[in-house]
């Protein structure tokens, strides 16, 4: 790896530690009932047909799975896209 590459992973270490440093977006959720949903539902899908397959690709199961628990996508908060909208109560 040249330096050119190092500098590129730096730079995306930065900008994950600018969703924490950042005091009012701290895992803000920006995902929305039905986008949590099919999240979940595709995360299942890939981690079952992972595990029958016995293949190691089941780990990119488990991303749409913590977005979906945890309401916060970080690509959503580098886009700065929102699929959440609050009930009004």
């Amino acid at each position: 790896m040249g330096l050119c590459g190092f500098r590129k992973i730096c730079g995306a270490f930065l900008e994950i530690g600018s969703i924490f440093s950042d005091k009012e977006n701290i895992m803000k959720t920006n995902i929305g009932y039905v986008d949590r949903a099919i999240r979940a539902v595709v995360g299942l899908i890939i981690l079952v047909v992972a595990f029958v397959a016995r293949s190691e690709w089941g780990i990119v199961g488990f991303f749409p799975l913590l977005t979906a628990y945890f309401g916060f996508c970080p690509i959503y908060h580098w886009l700065h896209i929102s699929t959440f909208h609050p009930t009004p109560q």
